[in-house]
């Protein structure tokens, strides 16, 4: 959790230099790692990373964020993963 702070931050920086791999790729590390300790952020982490991959077209930040476990009140649904599969492309 100590490493995700500020990663996000971090990301929108670079995605201002065209780089929405690095945003997507650390809101999906944010997603994971606040999943437990904040699971309504990280939960919306998750899906504006999906959003962000789906978008560039990058299928493999896609892949990776559509089977992270999606956090809820406190514990993560991993048969939820399954519901962003129908979000996928």
């Amino acid at each position: 959790m100590a490493a995700a702070k500020g990663l996000i931050e971090a990301a929108e920086a670079a995605e201002a230099a065209c780089n929405p791999h690095a945003l997507s790729f650390a809101l999906l590390a944010y997603g994971m790692a606040f999943s437990d300790a904040d699971p309504d952020r990280a939960r919306d982490a998750l899906r504006r990373g999906l959003m962000i991959a789906q978008d560039s077209g990058n299928r493999g930040d896609e892949s990776r964020i559509a089977g992270t476990p999606v956090p809820s009140r406190g514990h993560t649904r991993r048969s939820a993963a399954l519901d962003h599969l129908t979000e996928a492309r």
